[in-house]
């Protein structure tokens, strides 16, 4: 759309080239070439050419500069000013000269960009200026036309950000769901029993081992208040991280402990909560106490391991 307006607007003026210019974000300073039309006969623009990326400092364009602050057209007739577009020529490898007209491009009292429209003429007059340059009717047409079109150059910026915000979040969302399923993988390759329970005191979270040693299905279990796994470490309302307990489950008798999942902010997601069963001291070949002081060690370097895992899966679960 915005070679078709710069074409449309350098046809009307007679003019030979023209540039549209729109601000980087929401600095001023700083401009790109969004679009251009040459005396060549080839448009361009900046969304077919994505690489060709021309910045240029509207700080070193004084003129251009002047016509964005007060949003109001300037004539460029003085030959002396002419080498202030040479930067703009030289990007694109068209090096030429002579008159301008700087047309800022307002919409609402808000500076959508500029264009820059320019003649190219090598037969000066008498007074040492060339005799193609723009007049006040040439700026009024120009701002005119640039006032009919800045409603749609503005709708076009809107759709541009929005498709940009929406592929941003596409991009996001194909991160989380990459992270997640790693994440689900690691828990999955535990052999001890992880389960997310959320603040309603629900499992949000379960790994295999914990489907295998509670031999519960994993979708009968989330959703589900399994107040075994957590009841004993609550049950002075002050549980610590790592504290452990034991307790009993279809003839079963594990050994559990808790830690808390929060997000960065602080916020508590719900609890992770580890287990696993414990075997006969005959199977286990060493003393009781010697088990359970390795199983309680075990238990703990895991829950660190897990609680780190399972935050961002807790962020989604819980949600």
């Amino acid at each position: 759309m915005l070679e078709r307006i710069s074409e449309a607007v350098a046809r009307a003026v007679n003019a030979d080239w023209a540039y549209i210019l729109m601000p980087v974000g929401k600095d001023d300073e700083q401009l790109v070439v969004a679009a251009r039309y040459g005396w060549w006969g080839r448009r361009w623009t900046q969304d077919n050419h994505p690489s060709r990326r021309v910045a240029i400092d509207a700080g070193e364009l004084s003129l251009i500069r002047h016509a964005i602050l007060r949003r109001h057209a300037v004539l460029v007739n003085e030959p002396g000013d002419y080498e202030q577009f040479e930067c703009l020529h030289e990007a694109f490898a068209r090096p030429q000269s002579g008159p301008a007209l700087i047309q800022p491009i307002t919409r609402q009292e808000r500076t959508l960009g500029v264009v820059v429209l320019g003649r190219v003429d090598l037969s000066p007059r008498e007074d040492g200026r060339l005799s193609r340059q723009f007049t006040d009717a040439d700026a009024q047409l120009c701002q005119a036309l640039m006032a009919h079109m800045a409603a749609a150059i503005h709708n076009a910026q809107l759709y541009r950000a929005s498709v940009e915000q929406s592929e941003q979040a596409a991009e996001l969302v194909r991160q989380r769901d990459s992270e997640t399923m790693r994440l689900r993988s690691i828990l999955d390759s535990i052999t001890d029993g992880v389960v997310l329970v959320a603040g309603t005191g629900e499992v949000a979270l379960a790994n295999a081992a914990a489907e295998r040693i509670l031999n519960v299905p994993r979708q009968h279990l989330l959703g589900r208040i399994i107040t075994p796994l957590y009841a004993e470490l609550l049950r002075d309302g002050d549980c610590q991280p790592g504290d452990e307990a034991l307790f009993e489950w279809d003839g079963k008798l594990l050994k559990s402990c808790l830690a808390p999942v929060r997000q960065p902010d602080g916020t508590l997601l719900g609890d992770v909560v580890v287990f696993r069963e414990l075997v006969s001291e005959e199977r286990a070949g060493q003393p009781r106490a010697e088990y359970d002081s390795a199983v309680s060690h075990e238990l703990q370097d895991l829950l660190s391991s897990a609680r780190a895992d399972t935050r961002l899966l807790a962020e989604s679960a819980v949600e």
